[in-house]
């Protein structure tokens, strides 16, 4: 039997017509997104202006995601959203400075949205996928929407970080270069993800040098291993590249932020370089 979409619960989700079984899995989603956006927000100052209350919502959510893990080079995992956020800001204040006016509303979204930029990737289990576990309160999407619009981020913003931040996700089971270019595509549809991808990710990941180069294994050939160095350095190299130079801004999807989005054509480019 389809059914209406009409009650509280699955407020937000749309008024479709959907199966029965569809529908009861989705206010059970929006229900469980609803619990893990309350505790979200108890570790936010409600005294304090909409701007703080979504950078530390948004911090919260980048810590509950880390959980503890640990980068390459051995530092706690939350340090790469931090400083990848920090580099974001330093690019937005150096256009601010040159006198171009960016609305601190669309600041604050750049800069949760690089905060949240790998928040949902660990609860990713397949392409759109979370887990279901219902024992198992999940970062999606869905959890970054609702507590964005109770945090004060206004208009259509919220919707849009919680977009980045699943267009930045990589789908789980996929080998992490499955279609670079179809992954480029789908960055550069919104102007968040557009910037935030290259400007603060990328440009914190590939500088190289913050990460230890590759040593050889354990009963890895001399020659194994310097193929498998050349590899790494090459991935650095020609990931900066793509992506610094021509990757999301050339990008031929028609969709493109940097030529359909007023946001990014005003200051995106400005912001990049």
């Amino acid at each position: 039997p389809k059914v209406v979409i009409d009650t509280d619960d699955a407020k937000g989700l749309g008024h479709r017509h959907l199966r029965e079984k569809t529908q009861k899995r989705l206010i059970a989603v929006n229900s469980r997104a609803k619990r893990m956006g309350s505790s979200v927000l108890e570790y936010v100052d409600n005294d304090a202006d909409w701007d703080i209350r979504s950078m530390q919502a948004s911090w919260r959510i980048c810590e509950i995601s880390v959980k503890g893990n640990l980068r390459k080079d051995g530092r706690p995992y939350s340090q790469h959203p931090l400083e990848a956020t920090a580099i974001l800001y330093e690019a937005i204040k150096r256009v601010q400075e040159s006198g171009h006016k960016i609305p601190r509303k669309e600041v604050i979204a750049l800069l949760s949205t690089c905060l949240m930029h790998d928040s949902v990737e660990d609860w990713v289990v397949g392409a759109n996928h979370y887990s279901n576990d219902p024992n198992v309160s999940v970062v999606s999407p869905l959890v970054i929407l609702q507590v964005l619009q109770r945090t004060g981020l206004s208009g259509t913003l919220p919707n849009y970080v919680a977009n980045a931040t699943r267009l930045m996700t990589h789908e789980k089971g996929q080998p992490w270069m499955h279609s670079y270019e179809e992954y480029i595509d789908r960055l550069s549809s919104n102007f968040l993800s557009a910037i935030v991808k290259p400007v603060g990710d990328n440009y914190h990941n590939y500088q190289v040098d913050r990460l230890p180069d590759p040593t050889q294994k354990n009963g890895e050939s001399e020659e194994e291993f310097l193929t498998r160095f050349k590899e790494y350095k090459d991935k650095q190299i020609t990931l900066a590249n793509i992506i610094f130079r021509n990757g999301i801004t050339g990008s031929p999807n028609r969709k493109n932020a940097y030529r359909h989005d007023k946001r990014a054509i005003d200051y995106g480019h400005r912001v990049l370089f």
